[in-house]
């Protein structure tokens, strides 16, 4: 398949030629699952309200999983094939359809699905769980494993090495985990809400110095946690063909309402912007900085893992801290801040 990477965000474009080089396994590794390592174990929760555990399959025959979002272009461009391999090899391997629960509604995933004719198994990332097991930082995220449960391919976008592999595994089943190596079930993140404590943690800013949040300092006044994207404005809103102009308008809004309220820099109190690792880095977001200029510090989430502990699955969220326990959430567009 030849891919138009042009119209993905900078940063999608740069993990796209790491991976077509594909000299060396390293190349793929993009995540905290790796090629050459056992998969780890996750829930799978499908769409029709079922679920069951990866290591059902793990061992017992090859997986294809592939993560892929409503709203990104590239991952609509792959459907047609990612059906065709479906149909080829969809005797002798297990294929999962998973979503990657990223800004997405049940009926949607559902809606997709259908639209292209998936017939494999749906997932829905709900939690996060699969994402970060496999390290998720842009889509379509291919996932390969091969019979014995081991991650053999693990890369954005599908080429010609995802059919070869799909080939290479013939027909010949695994001989099943042993109860000592079955793998044990990736933890499912706790999401936090209204009223409860606040997870404390420390993220590194743009300009270098360290955010810290814990119980102590929330006490002390209001703390805004602003989490959203590099891209949303502009990539959702269809100038690199995404289909979601309604959270390129949220996103404008809620950020434009931050920077009036927040402005003034002598009376602002604790904010700080957490950008997601998704289709982004350093240096996207330090261009973000340049072209928005927004009047508190910026950080990434390199890890993911404050998005974790928050269960941030929509962007733009806002959190509100007051007195060291969640005073609201809040998704979608901003009009105004909240005030504990």
């Amino acid at each position: 398949m030849n891919m138009n990477i042009n119209r993905c965000p900078v940063v999608f474009r740069t993990i796209l030629a790491v991976a077509a080089l594909a000299c060396s396994p390293v190349h793929a590794q993009i995540g905290a699952a790796a090629v050459g390592a056992p998969a780890p174990n996750v829930l799978l929760q499908f769409v029709d309200g079922n679920s069951a555990e990866l290591a059902k399959w793990l061992g017992q025959r090859p997986v294809y999983l592939k993560m892929w979002a409503t709203w990104c272009a590239e991952c609509r461009a792959e459907m047609p094939e990612y059906r065709a391999l479906y149909d080829r090899f969809g005797q002798n391997v297990a294929f999962f359809s998973v979503n990657a629960g990223f800004n997405e509604s049940l009926s949607a995933v559902r809606e997709f699905n259908a639209q292209y004719g998936l017939e494999m198994p749906a997932v829905m990332d709900v939690s996060g769980q699969i994402g970060q097991a496999f390290g998720l930082k842009a889509t379509p995220l291919n996932i390969l494993i091969d019979a014995s449960g081991t991650v053999v391919h693990l890369a954005v976008g599908t080429d010609e090495r995802v059919g070869a592999t799909l080939s290479g595994f013939g027909q010949t089943p695994g001989a099943g985990p042993s109860s000592a190596s079955t793998p044990s079930l990736a933890a499912e993140p706790h999401v936090p809400q209204v009223g409860d404590p606040a997870p404390a943690f420390s993220i590194t800013t743009l300009t270098g110095s360290e955010f810290t949040l814990d119980g102590e300092e929330t006490k002390q006044g209001p703390t805004y946690l602003l989490f959203f994207t590099t891209w949303c404005e502009s990539y959702m809103r269809g100038e690199g063909e995404g289909e979601d102009p309604a959270a390129a308008d949220a996103c404008e809004k809620t950020r434009r309402t931050l920077d009036a309220a927040f402005a003034d820099q002598g009376t602002q109190p604790k904010v700080i912007g957490i950008a997601s690792r998704m289709w982004t880095g350093p240096t996207e977001l330090a261009e973000y900085r340049e072209r928005v200029r927004p009047p508190y510090p910026i950080a990434l989430d390199e890890t993911n893992e404050v998005f974790q502990r928050y269960g941030v699955r929509t962007f733009p969220t806002l959190i509100t801290i007051a007195g060291g326990v969640i005073h609201q959430r809040q998704t979608g567009a901003l009009t105004e801040v909240p005030q504990p």
